[in-house]
């Protein structure tokens, strides 16, 4: 058999599936605590500003369960150990009285699978218009667009590439600024 089948029955015939598997925050023992909790519709966990502080006097939370606010604003959970050290490196720094950046680094996370290196730089989101910048049958390199601005970058067998686009995720530059000259629109 080939192809995927939805939820709700629906088939479709597709080459290749690649299932992403996430975590649940285990919180329910924080009911009544005072501290916040993030809806599960956004992934859950406990609610922090931007230097990792929750809800609660005193109280911290770093990692997985930890819902830091991006550069948008809109708090989130990235369930990459690289995230973890940042949120450690940023709080430390509050904790100890040093100027914390503003905003946490743009998330990024890689693996290493069957002698592929898989890489993502920043939020992908099923929302978003997918530019495949590179395809050469082994490995990819796509670029992930919202608002006409540079949301995410994810490649497999490309990890320079990836790389590079780090800082361009970071800025969020226009995706005009990005796209190699063949891909641009025609007016």
């Amino acid at each position: 058999m080939t192809g995927a089948v939805l939820g709700d029955g629906t088939r479709l015939d597709v080459d290749v599936v690649v299932m992403g598997v996430g975590s649940v925050p285990v919180t329910g023992w924080l009911a009544n605590s005072g501290i916040q909790l993030a809806d599960v519709s956004v992934g859950g966990g406990i609610l922090t500003d931007e230097i990792g502080r929750t809800s609660a006097p005193h109280v911290w939370a770093t990692g997985d369960v930890a819902a830091w606010p991006d550069r948008n604003g809109r708090n989130r959970r990235v369930e990459h150990w690289s995230s973890a050290v940042e949120q450690a490196r940023i709080l430390a720094q509050a904790l100890t009285g040093v100027q914390a950046p503003g905003t946490l680094p743009v998330p990024t996370f890689w693996s290493d699978q069957y002698g592929l290196k898989i890489q993502a730089v920043g939020h992908p989101s099923g929302e978003d218009t997918v530019h495949i910048v590179e395809d050469d049958g082994r490995g990819f390199l796509a670029y992930y667009e919202a608002g006409d601005l540079l949301t995410a970058v994810v490649g497999a067998g490309k990890p320079r590439e990836v790389r590079r686009m780090r800082s361009k995720v970071h800025a969020a530059a226009p995706i005009d600024s990005v796209l190699p000259r063949e891909m641009m629109p025609h007016p």
